[in-house]
C-alpha cells in the first residue's frame, strides 16, 4: 500500500502482480489495491474487471462489500449514474449493515439531490 499511498500506481501495480505469483493469501486484498490503481489511471473497466473476480474467486472474503462499493465508485467516474445506482443499492440490500453499504446511502442520498 505504500506505492499506492504515494500515488505509485504503477509501482503499486507490479508489487501485487509480483506477490499474487507467489502467494494467494491476501490475494482479495491485493486484488482490491490493483482495482484502486487501475481507477486512479481512470482504467475503470479493468478496476471492475478485477472487483468482479473478487466475489468469484474469493467468496467468503470480507472485502465483497468493499469491492461492490468500489464497483458503484467506478460507474460514478464515468458518469455513469443510473448504473452506480443499481451496484449501490444491490450492496444496500445484500450487506445492509456494512459501512460500505452506508457510503452508498450517503452517495445515492447526494445523486438523488
Amino acid at each position: 500500500y505504500r506505492f499506492y499511498g504515494g500515488a505509485k500506481y504503477d509501482d503499486a501495480l507490479a508489487y501485487a502482480d509480483r506477490y499474487l505469483e507467489r502467494f494467494w493469501e491476501g490475494a482479495d486484498r491485493l486484488q482490491v489495491l490493483k482495482a484502486m490503481c487501475f481507477s486512479q489511471k481512470n482504467d475503470f473497466k479493468t478496476a471492475r474487471s478485477i472487483l468482479d473476480g473478487i466475489e468469484t474467486e474469493h467468496p467468503d472474503s470480507a472485502l465483497i462489500p468493499q469491492a461492490i462499493f468500489l464497483r458503484g465508485w467506478t460507474y460514478l467516474n464515468e458518469k455513469n449514474v443510473t448504473e452506480a445506482k443499481v451496484v449501490f443499492e444491490g450492496l444496500m440490500t445484500k450487506y445492509p449493515d456494512d459501512a460500505f453499504a452506508t457510503k452508498a446511502k450517503q452517495l445515492l442520498g447526494s445523486i438523488k439531490k
